[in-house]
């Protein structure tokens, strides 16, 4: 199973179009909810989540973080959000994170050293991961 975390402010296009992509390459793939089965993006489109994060399983293949300021901001306040995030990297389960959000994973430790790129202009907030500006992916 891949999840996609949605938090409210979660930028719209990182997240639709990923689950767009996933779904049609018949990915199993659920839409999880940071606090509500409704919720609503940075540009103000209400997405309706699969299920709650309270709800969902911990065994999985994947976890898949948009950005969007106000998004990665709930998800950096919501300590079970930040607690699933990590037993995620722990158990191995691949761990992505799109334009704002690998400040996030760099906030949990979880770049130590690793290789990552960000949203232009959060680099201070990457912490000890080796910020790659001349990439876009990584």
């Amino acid at each position: 199973m891949v999840y996609l975390l949605l938090a409210e402010g979660f930028e719209e296009a990182e997240a639709l179009v990923t689950a767009d992509l996933l779904r049609r390459a018949e990915v199993d793939l659920a839409l999880v909810g940071l606090d509500s089965l409704t919720v609503t993006g940075a540009h103000g489109i209400t997405v309706a989540a699969d299920c709650l994060l309270s709800d969902a399983e911990e065994e999985m293949e994947m976890l898949i973080l948009p950005g969007g300021m106000g998004g990665v901001e709930n998800i950096m306040m919501n300590l079970f959000a930040q607690a699933f995030i990590q037993r995620a990297g722990e158990r191995g389960a691949y761990v992505a994170a799109i334009c704002a959000a690998p400040t996030i994973l760099a906030h949990l430790c979880m770049l130590d050293r690793r290789k990552a790129v960000c949203y232009p202009g959060m680099e201070d907030q990457m912490y000890s991961a080796v910020v790659r500006k001349e990439t876009p992916v990584v």
